[in-house]
């Protein structure tokens, strides 16, 4: 791209745009977008320059780029309806239906003795509820097998051989991992513990 050489003379107030003619040699060169350009000085210019005053004669020489550098700025053109018309086609595409919403799987289960299963379950079968999939039974144990951990996790590879209904397996679960049978575990196991022969 070649510029034609100036000096260009430009009048007018410090704060409204100027518009800069530019002769443009080389035809590949987009000229649909408007740019204005912008040195540093003006800026500084323009904040301290009131509306209504003339700030009077500049002169742009090729030359003076080298001191100042310029800065382009590209200024869009699109009117305020095709802006609007197309966030509203955004925005409605981008909105989710209170049908499609999925709930989070639960944290995993690791059938601690302070863990309550009936609970647990209960957030698990809503959470496969909300995807909306049906799932077959064998499905259903071999996916809740994903969701435990530690002895929760070694139970489950026993029960799931055991138990191929997802209602048995269910049931055998709760009964499993039931918290007044966990307490009562602890409990006993609080009983065998004896500080002084060696435990530490």
């Amino acid at each position: 791209m070649v510029i034609q050489p100036g000096p260009f003379k430009l009048k007018g107030p410090a704060i409204e745009p100027r518009d800069l003619e530019i002769l443009i040699l080389d035809k590949e060169v987009d000229t649909k977008n408007k740019f204005i350009l912008v040195t540093d000085g003006d800026k500084k210019e323009s904040k301290k320059a009131t509306v209504n005053t003339e700030s009077g004669t500049r002169y742009y020489t090729p030359g003076s780029a080298l001191r100042r550098p310029l800065t382009t700025e590209w200024m869009d053109m699109t009117p305020e309806d095709k802006i609007l018309e197309s966030a509203r086609a955004v925005r409605d595409k981008a909105e989710t239906k209170k049908s499609e919403f999925v709930l989070l799987a639960p944290v995993p289960f690791y059938g601690h003795w302070k863990e309550n299963a009936t609970t647990w379950m209960q957030r698990f079968i809503r959470h496969v509820d909300s995807t909306k999939r049906p799932l077959l039974n064998e499905e259903l144990v071999e996916y809740v097998g994903y969701q435990l951990e530690g002895r929760a996790k070694w139970w489950h590879r026993s029960a799931s051989q055991l138990y191929p209904d997802w209602e048995q397996y269910v049931e055998s679960f709760i009964y499993e991992f039931h918290p007044s049978k966990n307490k009562k575990i602890a409990k006993e196991n609080l009983k065998e513990f004896k500080i002084y022969n060696g435990d530490f």
